[in-house]
């Protein structure tokens, strides 16, 4: 599932800029528009293509964008995260990078170059720049992300306190299963249980190996 704070920045890009799109999307090429005005209008069209999946085009329209106007920083991170959805890390990174080289606090980016950096393994990275994230802005996703990471490192009471305060934020199926995963390691097998049926009423989805697992250490069946 997409990044919902993610969907809002593009929902919020399209919207802004209209107007502007309109009179790119006629093919008018001389009414004076500037540089600005012409890298926006290369965003909200880019951001309409990776909305709809083709990630090449939506690159093409970012890259545009940010040799337009270089010194906007949301070109860069649409782009990274389009970069991100292809599953190219090296370039989304360079991307996120470069996007908080032009505004450091750019929580967004942070989430997003952390998130490369877990799928490339580089878990130390990741966590540096999920807790700068959160001190920026505690977000949901920010705590999901370092509890992940700290669950594969074994640190479960940490795992814990990180999605109990992503579920504060915003309850998820992602955030329960998860904790529930940690509560197993613990072998607290009834706030597992209490999760991981929470986690079932957020989503379809049942994560059955785990379910499996779950059974045979606590000898009970749901």
């Amino acid at each position: 599932m997409r990044n919902i704070t993610i969907i809002k920045t593009i929902s919020f890009v399209i919207a802004l800029g209209a107007c502007v799109y309109l009179i790119w999307g006629l093919g008018v090429s001389n009414l004076g528009l500037s540089d600005k005005e012409r890298a926006k209008a290369a965003q909200i069209k880019g951001a309409q293509y990776s909305e709809q999946g083709k990630y090449d085009k939506a690159i093409a329209y970012f890259s545009k964008a940010a040799i337009l106007d270089p010194s906007d920083s949301l070109s860069f991170y649409l782009r990274g995260r389009t970069y991100l959805d292809k599953r190219d890390c090296d370039n989304a990174i360079r991307d996120f990078t470069e996007t908080l080289k032009l505004s450091p606090t750019y929580d967004q980016a942070l989430i997003g170059r952390a998130t490369a950096f877990g799928m490339k393994g580089k878990d130390d990275d990741a966590e540096k720049d999920f807790t700068k994230a959160i001190e920026l802005h505690p977000t949901a996703d920010a705590y999901n992300g370092r509890g992940f990471l700290y669950g594969k490192k074994g640190e479960h009471d940490k795992g814990i306190s990180d999605f109990s305060k992503s579920i504060e934020i915003r309850p998820s199926a992602f955030a329960y299963q998860h904790r529930a995963i940690a509560y197993y390691f613990k072998k607290d097998y009834n706030k597992a249980w209490e999760d991981e049926h929470k986690a079932e009423n957020l989503t379809s989805e049942r994560n059955q190996e785990f379910i499996t697992e779950l059974k045979k250490a606590s000898g009970r069946d749901e």
